[in-house]
């Protein structure tokens, strides 16, 4: 037995997959950052504070450093692990799901599903994946660890353009591919767990509205102050958290606003040039709490070329338009409370995070641990914390009734 071999026989298409860039697709991206337009000095891009951007001599020094990053090393990252693309019929559309796994040879292994975020990738998971290896065999490993690409990011398929798509149908094909995968629930048993953190938080609360999904993990959960509470109830700790995130939410969230309101603006912006992702994506890859420099640099440039040679710049910002846009729609009605067992990591690092207290408001919160390290990447900063985290939750939920 491997982390290779599938422990049911997938009801939908699956087919390994190893991807492979051609070569003038990464000599088109050299000559692109060889040949870029003359870019203005400011006093906000070379004098001015952090806050305002990216500054000129950072996207000088970065458009150098992609050029000489090596987007093999990235791809053979991608195959040191099993790497899949599954099938999957939705609303009739056919979308090709890729995800990384491991998989385990006990026959009680629990599956679990961890989504990523934006400008995240199935790369964030790689520091975590490699613990799991080298911490388990197929043999000892307790769960089923699936790690896919949300619809319009990486590798899989871009969401069809005559279909306003949001969170609950890239979760509704989630659970369809898990159910293929021989990871549903009937008859009582079998289902599996869900994690995420960002964009992949609010897909995994989603999740929750599926019979399959036994419980969720998250390490992300932005709200306010919730009906009944009262920051003066809080710890210093979770009210000084509680204020730098709402800084965050009246000055850090531009890129938002613009996702949300004119997601085919900045699409179009994205398409057209690498530097423009250089500047969007890489200035919030910048605040990854990864403390060797060259770990760090290594992801951005990887992350930046994942978006850039799978063209996916545009079509991965599909939930701030149905979660926050003018015309968003019912797919985004997330449960008011939810009831399933819940665990939650609180990375006093994020952008806000939300206090434990809060959260047992509106979830049925069965573990919880507070960080005071780790950020918004958490699966990069804090890799062993969050596996370790993921499997006392697991523990707990899967004991019935399991409430705190």
């Amino acid at each position: 037995m491997s982390f290779y071999t599938l422990p049911h026989a997938p009801t939908i298409p699956v087919i390994e997959f190893h991807p492979h860039v051609p070569d003038a697709a990464i000599a088109d991206l050299r000559h692109r950052l060889a040949y870029t337009a003359p870019r203005a000095r400011t006093w906000d891009n070379t004098n001015g504070p952090g806050h305002l951007g990216t500054s000129h001599d950072w996207v000088s020094d970065m458009i150098e450093k992609w050029r000489a990053f090596d987007w093999r090393a990235v791809e053979a990252e991608i195959a040191s692990f099993p790497s899949y693309h599954a099938t999957v019929e939705y609303k009739g559309y056919k979308y090709k799901i890729h995800f990384l796994a491991l998989f385990s040879a006990k026959r009680d292994a629990t599956p679990i599903v961890f989504s990523h975020g934006w400008p995240g990738s199935v790369l964030e998971f790689v520091p975590m994946l490699n613990h799991i290896k080298s911490k388990y065999s197929p043999a000892t490993l307790p769960n089923h660890i699936i790690v896919p690409a949300l619809v319009g990011y990486g590798f899989s398929s871009p969401p069809p353009t005559d279909l306003a798509f949001g969170s609950y149908d890239n979760a509704a094909i989630l659970d369809k591919m898990m159910a293929g995968l021989g990871f549903g629930r009937e008859g009582g048993r079998g289902g599996y767990y869900a994690q995420g953190g960002d964009i992949g938080s609010f897909v995994t609360r989603q999740l929750t509205k599926f019979d399959s999904c036994i419980g969720i993990h998250l390490n992300f959960f932005p709200m306010g102050v919730p009906n009944g509470a009262s920051v003066d109830d809080l710890d210093e700790t979770d009210a000084k958290a509680m204020a730098r995130g709402m800084t965050w939410r009246q000055w850090g969230e531009g890129y938002r606003v613009e996702h949300s309101t004119k997601p085919a603006t900045i699409g179009a912006v994205l398409d057209s040039s690498p530097v423009a992702v250089l500047c969007w994506i890489g200035e919030k890859l910048e605040g990854i709490n990864i403390k060797d420099r060259a770990k760090k640099l290594h992801f951005i440039l990887a992350d930046l070329s994942l978006y850039w040679y799978t063209n996916t710049a545009a079509t991965c910002i599909w939930e701030y338009r149905s979660a926050w846009g003018k015309d968003g729609h019912m797919n985004e009605d997330y449960p008011a409370h939810i009831d399933k067992p819940v665990g939650y990591s609180q990375f006093m690092l994020e952008i806000m995070p939300t206090p434990i207290p809060f959260m047992k408001r509106v979830a049925n919160i069965v573990h919880a641990k507070r960080h005071l390290e780790g950020g918004h990447f958490a699966a990069l900063d804090e890799p062993v914390a969050l596996w370790e985290d993921v499997q006392d939750y697991v523990k707990v939920a899967s004991t019935a009734g399991a409430k705190l």
